[in-house]
């Protein structure tokens, strides 16, 4: 009980060094508040307050929770540390800073805990950095001027996410304070460094190597979809962004929490996931399924190049990500009903591979997507090569071992997502289209498709490489 009071005191003096370095700030004259500002300013010193009482719970179930609060406060300190441009005032930030640090360390010794306060504290930062809650602004303003987002913006545009939120502009610093962004943020920060810890623990304990995309899908999605909030403002309605943005914020945070819920139902007691295990099935029973797999995408690939679909960028970009899996899947099969046994040397399989992925790729590129699109002739030349291309990838996948095809499918997953968050970036980020045949929007909205489509399948093979990882640690 002693350790979890003194935890409390330290959080609520590290509030009051907050309020104090706010204060002097004021009465000094440096701190230009207004008043329309202060509301979401209380609330959030209260929402910090409110938050350290569970902390004097002397209670194991709570001992996560005081453990991340304490990173949330160094985290904190360090932002306003950032912030801080006057020398007299900084022992309000070091002070309190270091004596979190030194209770950080005395609470959770060991170099292991000291990587996820640094882990946790890295994930925030590039939460705030790609979001553009935190921005770097040309033009220096000689104090801090702390005001109410609704100045520059009218209250419908502003996304739910930021809704009632303030800034503060310090130096060349610009931050954005919402109270909603920042719980969540903070929340997703601790379940994603928690499920980072977890998994290490999980493979570690296998003598098999940590793979860093393990860590999941939420932390990319959602440093790209705040962005993609503040960015597309000015040319999208907000609304439209809102109906968009808030599911696939509420699919990654599901995605997130759902890899912590199995990892510690399942994995960490060495258990596989039931839907992940294999079960083998009577081929007969499966030839139907791989029929309509493979001549499903066939039929709609002719059926929407004579109607001309080929001009949207649903069907465009859409058939080359499905031709090149439709590729990769004739070979497997082939494979199986054939028996082949071909065993291509690592260096051959790892060139196969990146020639295979590259040729499917390749087709992005601007210059070709406008060629393609004015010659249908080159337009087949693609569809053949993409399809050509999965070939090759499934051959490469037929002549490796069964532990290693999980990874494989999971660095498949991994380019599209990549791909989809570039594409969603770009568009968010500078507002126009790299494909003059499509527009800013189209290119948009598709990308946010390919998203919301391709991280459930990142998340479903990152999830069944650690059901086998616990499996084997059970046998």
């Amino acid at each position: 009980m002693k350790v979890a009071s003194r935890d409390l005191l330290v959080l609520i003096l590290t509030d009051l060094s907050i309020v104090l370095y706010l204060y002097f700030q004021s009465i000094s004259g440096y701190l230009i508040t207004e008043p329309q500002a202060l509301p979401t300013l209380y609330a959030l010193l209260a929402i910090l307050f409110i938050l350290s009482v569970p902390a004097s719970v002397a209670s194991r179930r709570l001992h996560t929770y005081a453990r991340y609060l304490h990173a949330s406060f160094v985290f904190s300190l360090i932002v306003l540390l950032l912030l801080n441009e006057r020398l007299i005032a900084t022992p309000f930030i070091i002070m309190p800073l270091l004596v979190s640090l030194i209770t950080y360390a005395d609470r959770y010794p060991g170099r292991r805990n000291f990587i996820v306060l640094a882990l946790f504290v890295g994930i925030e930062f590039l939460f705030v950095f790609i979001s553009g809650i935190i921005r770097y602004e040309p033009v220096s303003v000689n104090n801090i001027i702390l005001g109410s987002i609704y100045d520059d913006e009218n209250p419908a545009g502003v996304p739910a996410l930021f809704a009632y939120s303030d800034y503060v502009s310090s130096g060349h610093l610009v931050m954005t304070l919402s109270p909603v962004y920042l719980l969540l943020t903070g929340f997703l920060a601790s379940v994603i460094t928690q499920n980072f810890s977890m998994i290490y623990n999980l493979v570690s304990g296998t003598g098999r190597y940590l793979r860093p995309d393990l860590v999941g899908s939420g932390l990319v999605l959602f440093s790209c979809q705040c962005e993609g909030i503040l960015a597309a403002l000015p040319s999208l309605a907000s609304l439209v962004v809102n109906l968009i943005f808030i599911p696939l914020i509420a699919e990654s945070a599901i995605l997130v929490v759902m890899t912590n819920l199995l990892l510690q139902t399942y994995f960490l007691r060495n258990r596989g996931f039931p839907p992940f295990e294999r079960h083998r099935e009577q081929t007969s029973m499966k030839a139907p399924i791989y029929a309509i797999l493979l001549l499903a995408p066939i039929i709609l690939l002719i059926y929407g190049s004579l109607l001309g679909w080929q001009y949207t960028i649903y069907f465009f970009f859409g058939m080359n990500i499905v031709m090149y899996l439709d590729g990769m899947l004739f070979f497997i099969i082939l494979a199986k009903v054939a028996n082949l046994n071909l065993k291509p040397g690592t260096l051959m399989a790892s060139g196969i591979f990146t020639l295979c992925s590259t040729a499917m790729f390749v087709w992005f590129i601007p210059p070709l997507v406008a060629s393609v699109l004015q010659n249908f002739v080159l337009y087949g030349v693609m569809i053949l090569v993409t399809f050509a291309a999965g070939l090759g990838t499934g051959f490469v996948y037929s002549t490796i071992s069964t532990k290693s095809r999980g990874i494989y499918w999971e660095t498949i997953a991994m380019m599209i997502s990549l791909l989809a968050l570039v594409m969603l970036y770009y568009t968010a980020e500078f507002g126009y289209s790299p494909w003059a045949s499509f527009g800013a929007s189209e290119v948009f909205f598709f990308s946010i498709v390919l998203v919301a489509l391709s991280y459930p399948l990142l998340w479903i093979t990152t999830n069944a490489a650690l059901s086998r990882v616990a499996a084997a640690r059970a046998a």
